[in-house]
């Protein structure tokens, strides 16, 4: 019950922490030359979003029966396959872009814009230290693991003692009948 419990609240930490990423950044607003619409994506997106719209074929007439069904599924395949490896590419970008690989963590200099306001960029990790911060947290997933284990064992030892103890005790009455 208890582990559950953890692992459900190490699920929505995780949650918290990738929501707490994607608000840090903040999406790019652009609106088209005739002014009618909003891009609302990041442009890696956009630029994804375009080529794969460049890269598909022209809708031609389904040739009808079996071969026309193992050709929609060869499409499906194929776009599922782009999907996945244009979605893991934006996925290691976006992670790839929030270490500083210059050491330990440093207070980035504030970003000043052409208006008066100036903002600082949010501090940021070294591949190092998040490799020691995962470290430590898969050291106490571990002793967390081997603690429920060790509880989990001693408890089936009572178990097993006490199941004996009461299948002798009914072996002993059973033959006490006769």
């Amino acid at each position: 019950m208890t582990t559950i419990l953890k692992c459900n609240i190490l699920i929505l930490l995780a949650i918290a922490a990738a929501l707490v990423v994607a608000q840090e950044q903040p999406q790019k607003r652009a609106i088209d030359d005739d002014g009618s619409r909003i891009q609302l994506a990041d442009p890696i997106i956009e630029r994804d979003r375009q080529t794969r719209q460049s890269k598909r074929p022209k809708t031609t007439p389904q040739p009808l029966g079996f071969f026309g069904s193992i050709g929609t599924i060869g499409r499906l395949i194929y776009e599922q396959y782009n999907d996945t490896k244009s979605a893991y590419s934006q996925v290691s970008e976006l992670f790839n872009g929030q270490f500083s690989d210059s050491g330990p963590t440093t207070k980035p200099p504030p970003i000043t814009d052409n208006s008066t306001t100036t903002t600082e960029a949010p501090p940021r990790l070294s591949r190092a230290e998040f490799l020691e911060v995962l470290r430590r947290n898969v050291i106490g997933l571990r002793r967390l693991y081997n603690l429920e284990m060790r509880e989990a064992l001693a408890d089936s030892r009572k178990n097993i003692v006490e199941y004996k103890r009461e299948f002798n005790r009914k072996l002993y009455e059973q033959f006490q009948d006769d």
